[in-house]
């Protein structure tokens, strides 16, 4: 395999000015310019972008990733495709990790990513609760953090507004007439869970109306998280008339279970989702959400990383409102 050594014997010039030639860092006299060119697709040389990047403070590998939880969740993956699309319009690779374990498995992820030289990072995690771990293990690589976990850390770029879409449903809920609402949530840790439960608390209490712990059973964010929840809720004496789910899987991993043991839903039981994916328009009936932009999002974070990249600092943080969307899921009572 050729390198630039010997594009520089063949093309009679030195290293430095094929390095001219393939970065335009220096003007290069056009004869000299068109033998270098030559060479190259006479060698079939392939330069090393990362090397080229390593030699060029202006240069980079145009090569970004996104590190996003272990999850079934398919807001992520929308949130993924949104980005990829972006990333392909501006000729830029995007690199997608998993994280099984928020701490370790970042830490681990970052060097990684350092050791591939990527431009920067898109965190797109909850609660992340140490983010020097993004500097030190990253080697200061920019990177702009997406929390859903609203207010928590101080270090996000973009935050969701957990307290008003959980506001959301429950002022819908009520304004359809339920009163017997049950909220089937994410595990009890994740702040942006707790959140939600606020804004559902507060709508209670603006129409008068008591918490009942015993009415939020923790889930695991899959489908049979929201199944399994269900039947818990069904093997008690009263069923409640409507459910929240913090997710749109584990929305209709209880509509599932409702059909499953001879309920129709929304007639009986009323269920409504959160995140708004493609499944919740697609379901039966299609499922009430709350939304969250992802294609917003993925534009918002990747200017935000480009900004960061580019050497910008005064970069403001951005709150993603939610928005409730309406479908068939609820019925008035």
């Amino acid at each position: 395999m050729a390198n630039i050594k010997d594009v520089a014997e063949r093309a009679g010039v030195s290293i430095t000015t094929v390095s001219h030639v393939l970065n335009g860092t220096k003007r290069v006299n056009e004869d000299t310019r068109l033998k270098v060119v030559q060479a190259i697709e006479e060698l079939n040389y392939n330069p090393n972008k990362i090397a080229s990047a390593l030699r060029s403070k202006n240069s980079a590998t145009k090569t970004i990733a996104i590190l996003i939880p272990y999850s079934e969740n398919p807001y992520f993956s929308e949130l993924v495709r949104q980005i990829d699309s972006i990333c392909l319009e501006n000729d830029f690779l995007l690199i997608v990790v998993h994280l099984k374990n928020k701490q370790e498995g970042l830490a681990h992820a970052m060097r990684m990513l350092k050791s591939r030289q990527v431009d920067g990072v898109i965190v797109a995690a909850f609660g992340i609760e140490d983010t020097k771990v993004l500097g030190t293990e990253g080697n200061n690589i920019p990177f702009v953090i997406i929390d859903f976990d609203y207010g928590y850390s101080e270090h996000c770029d973009l935050e969701e507004n957990n307290f008003l879409g959980g506001y959301l449903v429950t002022k819908h809920l009520l304004n359809m007439g339920h009163s017997d609402i049950a909220i089937i949530s994410g595990l009890r840790q994740a702040h942006s869970h707790s959140q939600k439960l606020d804004g559902h608390k507060k709508a209670l209490e603006e129409a008068g109306l008591p918490f009942d712990e015993t009415a939020v059973i923790e889930a695991d964010f899959t489908f049979r998280g929201g199944h399994d929840a269900f039947m818990e809720l069904f093997s008690r004496a009263k069923i409640p008339t409507a459910i929240a789910a913090h997710n749109d899987l584990m929305a209709l991993g209880a509509q599932s279970a409702a059909f499953s043991v001879g309920l129709k839903a929304p007639e009986q039981v009323s269920i409504i989702g959160y995140y708004d994916t493609d499944i919740a328009s697609y379901s039966c009936p299609p499922l009430s959400s709350v939304q969250l932009s992802t294609q917003g999002i993925a534009e918002q974070s990747v200017a935000l990383l480009r900004a960061r990249i580019s050497g910008e600092t005064a970069i403001k943080k951005v709150t993603v409102t939610p928005k409730l969307v309406i479908r068939r899921s609820v019925q008035r009572i």
